[in-house]
């Protein structure tokens, strides 16, 4: 019965419009249901819901768009609203064209699914946290303290129907479960944190990652740089998602409108090894961002950014595309519901091989594995692609891992490192940035040490 009363009123502001002179008018209305929790020490010290709704109404008055957000809405506020919007626009002086979408030919539906965590009581939750502290702790003795151990879901719902006979529906949900270890010594501290993310409550398991979360803490202890030198390199999977998620601008029409993309003008050469593809997939079961449109309202498909080392051409959104005379790739998504549309993958990631970890080590005489970079915002150069970034891990010898490393920093060009790639891991991973990627080894990268 609810939800046939909101469709009433949003078809009511769609009507009202066109009463009041308004061209053409979208109304993008988000919900989200957030739960959070924090243990420490066995106790819960923290525990929050939060219940948002947001209705963003985007509207052609005298050929300028004008914009209004509000979190409450009501049949007794849509003249109001509308009035706002009217003076909004005609405050624009931009004269760029706006656009309201009437729709693509088709949309590729996702699968229903019944949102497991309203399933979930907040003890289950609490004792997911409890068992996963205890893991940690009674891993190894040297752990003597878990921080940030938590647990979030988040629910949400977008509705989007427009002036043009566009009415869509998606929602979204995935828990997220989140703890560091703390490891201990006369002369030392170390810590690791980690994560799993699912998009259902019986697929964590806290057991096995909390001692993912011990053993990595306590590796750490006893590190030391190395040499300073260009190293044979394999890069944890988290690594590399890190590294397309920092430069992933580049492969952005909004990036290429802003002339801050050294892809321009490149599509279909080569600019990486041949064993290289990057995907973007709405669809994959992997994924944490499943979606059938965009928060535009166009349909989402399969997207190849690089194929075989090819750049096959730039993610648009409805402004973008227009400016450069093509297609909308379904790109067109806000970073959050009160922000204006940008350009965004899905998911993002770097296709897998079928490498076992170990088979990337084999014959690397002396080399690194990194772990952990740090500095992604500081140390790169998006425009110009260079990074320098933080970093540790462990040294590699005779195909092994051997001691744990600190203090160097690893330099180098995000293409040029896509054209060292010899071998790509099995081991898919999303990062909660929503990028994935599997472990890699790069021929050489320069390392600073000592």
């Amino acid at each position: 019965m609810e939800e046939e009363e909101s469709n009433m009123d949003f078809e009511k502001i769609v009507t009202r419009s066109k009463e009041v002179g308004i061209e053409d008018i979208e109304i993008y209305a988000g919900t989200s249901i957030g739960t959070s929790i924090s243990l420490f020490n066995g106790e819960v010290d923290k525990f929050t819901v939060k219940d948002l709704e947001v209705v963003s109404i985007r509207g052609i008055y005298q050929g300028k768009m004008g914009y209004i957000t509000t979190e409450k809405l009501s049949d007794d506020d849509i003249d109001s609203l509308l009035e706002s919007l009217k003076q909004n626009a005609l405050m624009i002086e931009a004269k760029e064209e706006s656009i309201i979408y009437e729709g693509s030919k088709e949309y590729r539906l996702l699968p229903h699914k019944e949102n497991p965590f309203l399933k979930v009581s907040s003890a289950e939750k609490i004792e997911l946290l409890k068992t996963l502290e205890k893991s940690i702790k009674e891993t190894d003795p040297r752990i003597k303290q878990v921080s940030n151990c938590s647990y979030s879901e988040s629910v949400s719902e977008v509705r989007i129907i427009n002036s043009k006979g566009l009415n869509l529906k998606k929602s979204d949900f995935y828990g997220f479960m989140m703890a560091a270890g703390v490891a201990r010594t006369e002369s030392e501290v170390t810590s690791v944190f980690d994560y799993q993310i699912k998009d259902n409550f019986t697929s964590f398991d806290p057991v096995s990652l909390g001692q993912e979360i011990a053993k990595a803490t306590v590796s750490k202890l006893n590190a030391d740089t190395v040499a300073s030198k260009s190293y044979p390199v394999v890069l944890k999977n988290d690594v590399v998602a890190d590294l397309i998620g920092a430069f992933k601008g580049m492969f952005s029409g909004e990036m290429l409108f802003k002339n801050l993309t050294l892809l321009k003008g490149k599509e279909n050469t080569q600019i990486m090894g041949e064993n290289i593809s990057i995907i973007d997939d709405p669809f994959l079961e992997e994924g944490l961002s499943k979606s059938s449109f965009d928060d535009e309202g166009v349909a989402c498909n399969e997207f190849e950014v690089v194929k075989d080392g090819v750049f096959k051409g730039f993610m648009h959104n409805l402004k973008t595309a227009k400016i450069f005379k093509t297609n909308p790739t379904g790109h067109g998504f806000k970073p959050s519901i009160y922000a204006s549309v940008g350009v965004a993958p899905t998911n993002l990631y770097l296709k897998p091989g079928t490498n076992e970890f170990d088979a990337l080590l084999e014959g690397i005489e002396e080399g690194i594995y990194i772990t952990q970079v740090e500095g992604l915002h500081a140390g790169i150069d998006p425009v110009s692609g260079s990074f320098s970034l933080k970093s540790s891990g462990f040294l590699i010898e005779q195909g092994k891992l051997s001691r744990a490393v600190k203090l160097i920093v690893a330099s180098g060009k995000f293409l040029e490192l896509f054209n060292q790639v010899e071998q790509i891991g099995n081991d898919l991973r999303f990062t909660y940035s929503g990028i994935g990627a599997p472990s890699i080894k790069i021929k050489q990268l320069q390392i600073s040490g000592k």
